[in-house]
């Protein structure tokens, strides 16, 4: 089996990445191919497959950032969209762009930092529970105030056993 996006789908963090991912998929196109998928799909241009490639991405990102203690309304909230958006990316039925995609690839670094220490159960309790470390504040509401740098270090500290 060849290389698929999802295996390399920690490379999409910057924008020059995101081309980087882009590029391996549609390198991929050709094996695609030699796997059965019809002929209209073998002679779609690049930028086909490169929105494919993204939706999908973004669809594997919702659902990193779902399983790691934040739902869709509580996604929706902090990114500042409608429920209905977050699902549609989900679904791949679109990607975002612009702030949107920032807040949910911030979202997704935070929540993949907590997947590094806790499990998803926990990630969720931490984002939802008070915290000394943070004056008794919520890292979910130091989220939703685009505090997102307070939250990262407080979970620095959690990852060095400082707390």
């Amino acid at each position: 089996m060849g290389t698929t996006f999802v295996d390399i789908m920690p490379c999409y963090y910057s924008g020059s990445n995101l081309e980087v991912l882009h590029e391996e998929y549609s390198g991929d196109k050709e094996e695609l191919v030699a796997r059965g998928s019809t002929a209209r799909r073998a002679n779609a241009d690049d930028e086909q497959v490169r929105a494919g490639a993204s939706e999908l991405l973004y669809s594997r990102v919702v659902d990193d950032v779902r399983d790691g203690g934040l739902s869709v309304s509580e996604m929706a909230q902090l990114i500042g969209v409608a429920e209905r958006q977050v699902r549609n990316w989900s679904a791949g039925a679109n990607t975002p762009s612009g702030r949107n995609r920032d807040r949910l690839l911030q979202l997704h670094y935070v929540s993949q930092l907590l997947r590094d220490v806790y499990t998803a159960e926990g990630a969720e309790i931490w984002l939802h529970g008070r915290k000394r470390s943070l004056d008794g504040r919520r890292p979910i509401d130091l989220l939703a105030g685009g505090e997102y740098e307070e939250v990262l270090a407080a979970i620095e500290r959690l990852q060095s056993g400082a707390m």
